[in-house]
């Protein structure tokens, strides 16, 4: 299944909207987390649970921070004309997944496949090597390799 452009442009726009919330997000997250350590110099607070609440807060931004790498992969994936492609297969993502999750990798057939422990993962692999995304990706991986060749001249 080929996503229209006005499908694309929709997501594009929940991408961008998505990636906002948890920019700022981590931007409030480090004014606390110098508050919090401006404040732990003027007072001896109970380490305890303030060490609990650093710990959660340090798994929320590891977790938003994980979401914002997938969020730009998907972005690029759009500029790439490639959106909406399953990442295993290469085949369609249903739109009511996307919209669920708009920055979802794999269509449910693999996702199911890849969460089954007994899965055959062989031919998931081959199909995956073929996926435009992994072209993609080697693309970079080789632009990438050549940039570092040419800064070295």
């Amino acid at each position: 299944m080929t996503l229209s452009a006005k499908h694309t442009r929709h997501f594009e726009r929940r991408l961008n909207q998505l990636r906002a919330i948890l920019v700022h997000r981590a931007q409030l997250h480090d004014q606390v987390a110098t508050e919090t350590s401006l404040s732990r110099e003027d007072q001896n607070d109970d380490l305890a649970s303030t060490s609990s609440l650093e710990e959660f807060a340090l798994g929320v931004y590891a977790r938003d921070f994980e979401a914002l790498k997938e969020i730009d992969a998907a972005i690029d994936k759009i500029e790439y004309g490639i959106f909406g492609e399953c990442e295993m297969c290469g085949h369609g993502i249903s739109r009511a997944r996307l919209e669920a999750i708009p920055y979802v990798r794999y269509c449910i057939d693999c996702a199911t496949a890849a969460a089954d422990p007994l899965a055959d993962r062989s031919r998931r692999g081959e199909a995956f090597e073929t996926s435009a995304w992994a072209r993609v990706q080697r693309s970079r991986k080789s632009h990438n390799a050549m940039d570092r060749l040419t800064d070295l001249r």
